[in-house]
């Protein structure tokens, strides 16, 4: 019995140490095209489906933008809070 839980160990153990096949490190569900648009497939909320979504170097540099600006103001309004109480 021992010798079969260590050979799947090691079974288990090999399969997550193997690569994919792309010796270039960058994301297979990340793809650009000849128009200059990134598409990635991103899940959405709620849902196990993924929806390949494309965008302009642009569009991706003022959407992570407005991520930032949101988090600083919630981390903001956060410190006057607890100033407050």
């Amino acid at each position: 019995m021992p010798k079969f839980l260590i050979i799947g160990m090691v079974v288990l153990m090999s399969g997550c140490a193997s690569s994919n096949g792309s010796s270039s490190g960058a994301d297979p569900k990340i793809a650009s095209n000849e128009n200059g648009l990134i598409c990635k497939s991103e899940k959405v909320t709620g849902s196990i489906r993924a929806v390949r979504v494309c965008r302009t170097v642009a569009e991706t540099d003022q959407d992570e933008k407005r991520a930032k600006e949101i988090v600083r103001r919630a981390r903001n309004e956060s410190q006057i809070n607890r100033n407050s109480d």
